[in-house]
């Protein structure tokens, strides 16, 4: 009778167990970065680097980096809204060589691969420059003589 008892206890408090959920602060994933496992939180921040707004002149590039808190992995997927330029999954952006226009716009997403939900979008402005910024062959230069400075 004893061991029934026994039996029983341990029947009811395993089905308990089996119903047990963690936190819904808490949940546990399989980590992009590895076969580590990753507990991540609901207060988990992404944060994208430069945090400003973005201007890219054509066929130049700008680099982005990520930083995740409460997360033990920072892999991310970068994507962009249209064809215009590439992006790296190292987060090295190439704007095109021309655009039509003298600017245009792509809106750069970036997301957690661990968290789904942990995700940023943000435009990327493309410039194209009409002449070089050193252009100066339209300077001119003039002599001044007064008695202040002519010796």
């Amino acid at each position: 009778m004893r061991y029934l008892v026994i039996v029983v206890l341990f029947a009811v408090l395993l089905f308990s167990c089996e119903n047990l959920q963690l936190p819904q602060e808490y949940v546990t994933v399989k980590s992009p970065c590895g076969d580590t496992v990753d507990t991540t939180s609901k207060f988990a921040l992404l944060e994208v680097f430069p945090s400003f707004e973005v201007s890219v002149v054509t066929g130049n590039q700008q680099n982005f980096w990520v930083k995740i808190s409460e997360l033990n992995c920072s892999a991310v997927t970068y994507t962009l809204s249209k064809p215009l330029g590439t992006i790296t999954q190292d987060g090295l952006y190439t704007a095109p060589a021309s655009i039509s226009g003298t600017s245009d716009t792509v809106y750069l997403t970036v997301q957690s691969q661990v968290k789904k939900s942990l995700i940023k979008t943000f435009p990327i402005a493309i410039n194209k420059w009409s002449s070089s910024p050193c252009d100066v062959s339209a300077v001119t230069y003039s002599l001044r003589r007064d008695s202040t400075h002519v010796r």
